[in-house]
């Protein structure tokens, strides 16, 4: 059965596997389409039970009852299997279904064979597109026109040429949060400053903003923040102000990056800003830091990987250890109070003694905080064919539609193992790393100015019941950044030590 034609909505988003965090791909896009006319909702699934209604199944068969004429689905490779169940039980409530995101943009017309339900598959950034896809199945008109897409004609795939990439980004709408129930999110208000690295990193995907590296201006991003905090004062006050910056690399462009800083302190913003997906180490300077702090900089991430220099030029991280030492010894010097590098475990020839390396140089680094976890090598990434040549793949997928098991985070969760670096080896670094890390939060959250921070803050008996708590959980548990963070009262601003610091995959 299909839906009838007199649908009440346009068009569907769907993530089917959310987080605390905003997902600014579909709610860019669905902004896009609102400010074209049509219209528009989105569910952003939250896995687990007693979630926020918007978030819940509940919701999701309440809005597939309007039988939406597109519902349009995102997801990340890990998650793709998701998408996969979800088409199969929306198909009798919709006229058309189409995929989008890394996943889809990385397998393009294989995702219309292997999942039959799918009539649309958009490859790369859609916000030039976007509007004429769904007009033209909305209407049942000719596809064959739109770039970037693959799409079924019939009992044929084809697939059309890819869409040019968005070069003026400052004519993309804002995020449509308002879609949203926004008190749902315990994230970060998220912004995306730029899109695209021009690095190429032998474990990274950048399927959708590939290596042209775009940005917005100055005025334009802090105009977001500004709004997202006028119209939202209740959650600016929640999450005490703080932003996350989501870019591939913020400080790509010093200039533009001091222009964002020089902005914020312009209009007295006064916010936390955090940089947690891994800024390169060779994009900073003193001036630059120092702008940073000033504009409310409270944490920012360097993507380290490695301490062994060989490993360094392997990956084609241009970069050395000696700037990695400085832009952490020069970000301490300026006062930025959060400094936390990511690391990786298992590049490519890496042996447990170099792993060990790699522990070492973290350690002595004197990092506020830091984050390790597996390598994964994803498709389309030299890491797969790295690994498809000289390793075993341990994570079982099946090809196009499942990698659920392709997860970076836990002592047990190797992806592959090679004859220099078996499974057990990686296991046995893991545990290592996250020893030192552990050791990290613990002296972060009890240090004196962190509980001077708290008392200062307690407003009832129940926050220092919830204190009492939170030292017996990091005295007591191991692997502390993967530990499910006990709600905190909402007084309180101590660092967080739950999966906000796992990067950001570009796929």
């Amino acid at each position: 059965m299909f839906a009838p034609k007199n649908n009440v909505m346009d068009i569907l988003f769907v993530e089917p596997f959310g987080s605390g965090q905003i997902r600014l791909g579909i709610t860019t896009l669905a902004a896009v389409l609102k400010q074209n006319g049509f219209s528009v909702e989105i569910v952003d699934l939250l896995p687990g039970k007693d979630v926020p209604y918007k978030r819940s199944e509940e919701y999701f068969q309440k809005c597939l009852k309007q039988y939406p004429k597109v519902i349009a689905f995102t997801a990340t490779t890990p998650t793709f299997h998701k998408t996969v169940e979800a088409v199969k039980k929306v198909r009798p409530y919709c006229n058309k279904i189409i995929t989008g995101g890394p996943h889809s943009t990385i397998f393009r017309e294989r995702i219309l064979e292997k999942v039959p339900e799918v009539d649309v598959v958009v490859m790369g950034e859609a916000e030039e597109t976007i509007t004429q896809i769904m007009e033209a199945l909305i209407s049942e008109k000719s596809l064959q026109d739109i770039k970037g897409i693959a799409y079924r004609n019939g009992d044929k795939i084809c697939v059309n040429p890819p869409a040019p990439l968005t070069t003026d980004l400052d004519k993309i709408p804002f995020p449509a949060r308002e879609l949203l129930d926004i008190d749902a999110y315990d994230a970060p208000f998220n912004v995306m400053s730029s899109r695209g690295c021009p690095y190429n990193c032998v474990y990274c995907s950048k399927p959708v903003t590939n290596t042209n590296w775009r940005s917005r201006s100055p005025k334009n991003v802090v105009d977001e923040i500004e709004q997202a905090f006028e119209k939202y004062p209740h959650v600016a006050k929640r999450i005490n102000r703080t932003v996350g910056i989501s870019d591939d690399n913020f400080t790509i462009n010093k200039e533009r990056a001091i222009g964002i800083c020089d902005e914020l302190i312009s209009r007295h913003m006064d916010i936390n800003m955090t940089c947690a997906t891994g800024i390169h180490v060779n994009t900073i300077s003193s001036e630059l830091l120092q702008k940073m702090k000033d504009a409310g900089c409270s944490e920012l991430w360097y993507g380290m990987e490695t301490g062994n220099p060989k490993l360094l030029q392997a990956i084609g991280k241009a970069t050395s250890i000696e700037q990695i030492k400085k832009a952490v010894e020069l970000s301490k010097k300026i006062g930025i109070q959060g400094v936390g590098g990511h690391f990786i475990i298992g590049l490519p020839n890496e042996t447990l003694k170099e792993a060990r390396e790699t522990i070492a140089f973290m350690k002595n680094l004197k990092l506020d905080i830091a984050g390790i976890n597996h390598m994964v090598p994803f498709p389309s990434t030299a890491m797969w064919g790295y690994v498809k040549e000289h390793g075993t793949l341990l994570a079982t997928y099946e090809d196009v539609v499942d990698y659920r098991n392709f997860l970076s985070y836990g002592k047990e969760n190797p992806i592959f193992e090679t004859p220099e670096f078996p499974a057990e080896e990686r296991r046995i670094a893991y545990n290592e790393a996250a020893e030192v890390i552990d050791s990290m939060i613990r002296n972060s959250i009890m240090s004196t100015s962190n509980i001077k921070k708290f008392m200062a803050k307690v407003r009832s008996p129940k926050d220092i019941i919830w204190g009492i708590k939170r030292v017996a959980q990091i005295y007591t548990k191991t692997d502390l950044r993967r530990v499910a963070t006990i709600a905190k009262p909402k007084h309180t601003d101590e660092v967080k030590t739950d999966e906000k610091h796992q990067p950001t995959d570009s796929n």
